[in-house]
Parts: C-alpha cells; structure tokens; sequence
C-alpha cells in the first residue's frame, strides 16, 4: 500500500506576505494599464476609421464620382466597388479596418462600396508601447522589491523588534513590570503598548494585593502552629498508647510541614518587598556538606551518602550560612521525597569556573529537559512530582535565595539516570 506524506510548509512571515502583496498590487496595477492602454488605442482606431468615412461622404456628396472604380490612395486606404471583379493586392501582416458605406454616383444613383483602412503601424506602435510598459513593469517590480525591504525594515520590523525587547525586559516580577513610552512608539504600535501598559498596571496591582494577603495569612499562621507544635511536643514527652503516639506523631509531622511552608511564604514575601537580610561570609563547603549530611541522615533510613570529595583542599565559598542549610535542606528532602525508596541520594562538591558548585544527586526517574527551568518557576511542579504531595515553592525559594547570595540553581541528567541539582556559589576572596 503506498503511503502519502504531506509536506506541511511553514506559514510565510508577514514581511514575505506584505512584500509579495505589495508586488502583487504593482503588477496588477501594470496589467490593468496594459488593458486599458490596449482599449483606448483600439477605440481611437474606430474614431480615426469613421471620422474617415465621414470625409469620404462629404467629398462624395460635394463632387459625386461618375463611376465607381477601385481606387488605392496610398498604402494605408483602399476604396473597392464590388462591380469592379478583383480585390486590390494586400501585403502579407497587414491589418486592415473595413467598413461598408453608400457611394453617390453624378447620374443620381448610389452603389455600396468598401472602404479599407491600414492600421499596421498603428498597432505596431501599439505592440512596441505594450512591450515597453511591461519592461517598466519589471524594472518597477525590482525597484519595488529593492526599496521596500529596507523600509518594512526600518517601517515595521525594527519597532516591533524594539517593542518586543522593551516586553522581554519587562518580564522579571511582576511587582515592577515596565511601562513602555507610549510616544516614542511608532504610531501603528501606541494602541499595543497602551494595552501592554494597561495589563501591566492590574497585574501590578493584582500581585500587591496576592503579596499582602499571603505575607498576612503567613504571619496569623505562625502563632496557631507555634501552639500546636508546642502542644504535640508536650504529648509526645508523655507515656501514650500505641495509637494515639501515632496519632501525635503524624500531628507532629504535619505540623512541621505546615511550618516549613509558612516560612517558605515568608521568605517569599521577604524577597519581593527586598527585606531580606543576608549574612554573606566565607564558609568551608566540606563543612557544609558535612552539616546537611549529619541533619538528614538519621531520617534517611540509610539512603543519603556522601560522595568521594578527594585529598584536596577546596577553596571556601562566599554565602549566608543559614540561606545555604536552607537551599541545601530543600534540595535533599526533594530528593528523599520524590525519588524511589531503594535509591541513594549523593552530596558532593565540585569546583569549575572560579565557582564551588554543590551537587545533590539522586536515582529518581530525572527532570525532562522541557522542565529544567520551569521548575524553578513559581507553584511549578515537575510532572515526575505529581504523585507526591507538595506546593511547588521549595525550590522556587531555593532559587531566589541562591541569586540574593550571587549564586544561582540548575539542574542536568545524572548518566545511568536520576537529576544533578548544583548549586553555583562564587569563591571567597
């Protein structure tokens, strides 16, 4: 059975479609001057033809001819009785306009007669017009082609270029997203930068309004989990049955995790109105690794292990000793949480390009490359973490914390399988 395979073309750009509309409408506009040049020059034609009959009878009726006879005045007219038998010779390519008319003879009778006119050279000349117009045709087309490039150029795509670069840069957070200038605006594109500005302005006031309420629900949180917390610790100290230690223990659990994401929102909050303080210093990145390492490895039921950091002494790295245990504490329980039971997860440093770059690795199922920058994003969950319960700030918070310390996040494929987070920090000097 054959199969067909339709090649699906790319859709043409709208500099191509204004181009090829543009020449289109200059060929036309050719084409429409050919007809009408062709129209006009074969109406003078009839008006010349019958304003020579009209001679012809006025001559005829001021001195009648006693006969009719074939009379040829020249090569371009040519006067033929019927009665006289033979037609005159003609030249071959000859074109000639034939009209029958009345003949008044002297004796009073009238006889039909017909009177050829040759219009030869007036179409040749006709030809050579048309030819002519088609070759300024073309050299129109070219020069159209030629000129209007540079001036869709310079007309329309620069400004849209330059109003799409004012929007790119307007794409950082949303609590201060530029107005572009309206005025310096090319006329065709103030309504769009009008909306743009209008847009801007609600989603500014929409996310002032988003940042008040959550940086006020974070901060009524705190005391009732404070209280809670404090309450299921005190009846974790007690003697209690089998069921009701569980029960306090999966409170004390939530609890915490109720906690660790109100002081996400707060971090959070803190970042976007930049009232987060930071103690930047030299901080040994061994050391650090060993702190992350010591804090979830009894709960990490044997899974997290350190890699091989060699004999060698690493530079230290500059960052906020208490935002790095944060950064780093996010990243490891991501790892433990969305990845399998029966796999390890890695702490490990490395050094490249003048950075220290701390890695956690881990066996899980790894991030698409679609995703590897998406996840950094806001309430952003990676599609391997759908099965697990989470909020999607985590790393969110992890992003911003590194760049408020110079540094910044990524993530790359672990060979065999799983995802590489590093955490880019500059060496202190």
């Amino acid at each position: 059975m054959l199969s067909w395979r339709v090649k699906r073309f790319k859709p043409f750009t709208l500099l191509y479609r204004l181009q090829s509309t543009t020449l289109l409408a200059v060929l036309a506009g050719y084409a429409l001057l050919l007809v009408a040049n062709s129209h006009l020059a074969d109406l003078q034609r009839h008006q010349i033809h019958q304003q020579l009959l009209d001679q012809l009878q006025s001559q005829w009726l001021l001195k009648p001819p006693r006969s009719c006879e074939n009379t040829a005045l020249g090569p371009w007219l040519q006067i033929v009785c019927p009665a006289s038998g033979a037609l005159p010779a003609q030249a071959a390519g000859d074109v000639w306009m034939s009209s029958r008319v009345s003949m008044p003879l002297a004796n009073g009778y009238s006889v039909p007669v017909l009177v050829r006119q040759n219009f030869t050279h007036s179409l040749h000349q006709e030809h050579l017009s048309q030819q002519l117009l088609i070759v300024i045709a073309g050299i129109s087309s070219l020069f159209t082609s030629l000129l209007l490039r540079p001036v869709l150029h310079f007309g329309l795509v620069k400004p849209l270029r330059r109003l799409g670069q004012q929007l790119d840069a307007s794409q950082g957070n949303p609590s201060s997203v530029v107005q572009l200038a309206v005025d310096e605006q090319p006329e065709e594109l103030r309504m769009i930068a009008r909306s743009f500005n209008r847009l801007g302005q609600r989603l500014m006031a929409s996310w002032s309004h988003q940042k008040t309420f959550v940086d006020g629900l974070a901060h009524e949180l705190r005391t009732p989990i404070t209280l809670i917390s404090g309450h299921t610790q005190r009846m974790l100290r007690q003697p209690l049955d089998p069921p009701l230690l569980r029960s306090a223990q999966q409170i004390d659990a939530e609890i915490r995790a109720m906690a660790a994401m109100v002081s996400a929102l707060l971090e959070l909050a803190r970042q976007d109105a930049s009232r987060m303080s930071l103690q930047l210093q030299a901080l040994d990145p061994q050391l650090q690794i060993l702190q992350c390492y010591e804090r979830f490895q009894p709960s990490s039921a044997g899974r997290l292990r350190l890699m091989q950091m060699g004999d060698s002494e690493l530079p230290a790295l500059t960052a906020d000793a208490e935002r790095l245990q944060q950064c780093l504490a996010a990243l490891v329980d991501n790892a433990l949480r969305y990845t399998p039971i029966s796999s390890e997860v890695q702490l490990g440093i490395t050094t490249e390009n003048g950075d220290i770059i701390l890695h956690v690795c881990d066996r899980g199922p790894g991030v698409p490359n679609s995703e590897k920058l998406l996840i950094f994003g806001r309430s952003v969950r990676g599609s391997s973490a759908k099965a697990v319960r989470g909020s999607g700030i985590g790393l969110t918070l992890v992003a911003l914390l590194m760049k408020a310390m110079a540094g910044s996040v990524d993530v790359v494929d672990v060979p065999g399988g799983g995802a590489d987070f590093r955490l880019h920090l500059p060496i202190s000097s």
